[in-house]
């Protein structure tokens, strides 16, 4: 099994079995580069994006020279922007990369263009377990032309103990924490309705998260939770806006986001999506959804923001003073006014 680690021009790789992908690359008029003249050679190429995409044929000849100038086994895509000119691109270079002995790594969505090309996937975005990940993924592409995307998103919040035993922090370690520099604690909550949390296989009751909240609250430790509007699809539409509405409030964190759901390729919900057992919300309804958690919020003094890349409207004000001004905003959104385009979310 090969092991790659990404890693910029400036980071020290560990010693052992990863061969580095060099993040020193993205997409221009022409291939844009971080290392200049310099004298690396080896690893693989991970290729960035941007907004702006030249030629596709210059662009492939110059990953193709690069590749081929550094030695690299072969290019990682890294591509978050949408569209047939990234299609395009990855169906060139799909052919172009065999041809040279090099491998190509493309993201879930662009398997399509590529066939030869082994195809990214990221179990953080599963939406289940590791195994059904890789199962589904094995069932879709082969084994062999599966790789994971692993990337660490947060620690375990338990303490290390000497008997490798995980407990719920005391409030004196969190008091001894705050006291050693620890300011804020970052929670995703998702929702407070018990039937989404156990839908979406968190492993969590809300109010164990609620519990926990209040917890760093008592312990000096600012907070900031998350919420996901539409991971309740249309079936439990309600419970989730009120109960997460209820969560939050329980809590009165010094701060709320406040996320729209984006299914992503390749994942449990995703299928659930296809074979019509989740309904995914359109923005009349992630709004109608927003409307009601406002009308149940009672949590002075948090922010609040629902500015994420992944939301169709954005809202910013600070709890409960805004409220009404907030709603007046949703309302206006509910008319067609300031609403983000499906093709520029996450972007």
């Amino acid at each position: 099994m090969q092991f790659y680690l990404a890693a910029g021009m400036g980071d020290t790789l560990p010693r052992g079995r990863f061969r580095p992908v060099r993040a020193a690359y993205r997409l221009g008029p022409r291939l844009l580069s971080a290392i200049g003249g310099g004298a690396v050679q080896g690893g693989m190429m991970l290729v960035g994006d941007s907004r702006e995409c030249g030629p596709h044929d210059v662009l492939a000849r110059d990953i193709i020279r690069e590749c081929l100038r550094r030695n690299y086994d072969g290019v990682v895509l890294d591509w978050y922007h949408k569209g047939p000119d990234r299609g395009t691109l990855t169906a060139l270079l799909g052919q172009l990369c065999p041809q040279y002995g090099l491998r190509l790594f493309v993201p879930e969505q662009y398997a399509p263009y590529a066939a030869q090309a082994t195809v990214l996937r990221n179990p953080a975005v599963s939406g289940g377990p590791l195994a059904a990940c890789l199962e589904d993924g094995i069932r879709r592409y082969g084994a062999g032309r599966l790789a994971l995307d692993l990337e660490r998103l947060r620690l375990d919040f338990t303490l290390p103990h000497s008997a490798n035993v995980r407990r719920p922090l005391t409030a004196s370690e969190l008091r001894r924490l705050r006291e050693g520099g620890l300011k804020m604690v970052y929670m995703g909550l998702e929702s407070g309705c018990d039937a989404v949390l156990e839908r979406m296989q968190k492993g969590h009751t809300a109010a164990a998260i609620v519990a926990a909240g209040q917890k760093a609250r008592r312990a000096g430790l600012a907070l900031s939770v998350t919420a996901i509007s539409g991971l309740g699809s249309r079936e439990l539409l309600r419970e989730h806006a009120v109960d997460t509405a209820r969560a939050l409030s329980a809590m009165n964190p010094e701060y709320i986001g406040l996320l729209t759901l984006m299914v992503e390729p390749g994942t449990p919900l995703e299928r659930w999506v296809r074979e019509g057992s989740f309904q995914v919300l359109g923005p009349a309804e992630i709004l109608q959804e927003t409307a009601l958690l406002l009308d149940h919020m009672d949590s002075p003094g948090s922010v609040f923001r629902m500015n994420h890349a992944s939301n169709y409207l954005t809202l910013k004000g600070t709890l409960n003073r805004d409220l009404p001004a907030l709603r007046q905003q949703v309302q206006e959104g509910l008319m067609g006014h300031g609403l983000r385009p499906e093709s520029w979310r996450a972007l």
